[in-house]
């Protein structure tokens, strides 16, 4: 990938922290329809991030649940 390249996911994030959240639900939903599928944290998707050589730039939380996480790669 280009240095100015970047990666754009779309998801729900759980919060760190235990608390109410639609990505908490949507978890329950991916264990239940997939085997294995589930949401993560931001620390998750760091480290998933990371295995595959990229990194999390920043992260944008929407109205509507979903976050934006941008990527780019480890440098």
């Amino acid at each position: 990938m280009p240095e100015e390249g970047r990666v754009l996911i779309i998801e729900h994030v759980r919060p760190e922290k235990a608390s109410p959240h639609i990505a908490n639900f949507m978890d329950m939903q991916m264990l239940v329809i997939t085997s294995g599928g589930r949401e993560r944290t931001v620390a998750e998707f760091q480290s998933l991030l990371a295995a595959a050589g990229l990194i999390a730039r920043r992260t944008v939380a929407t109205d509507i649940g979903l976050s934006v996480l941008e990527c780019a790669a480890l440098h």
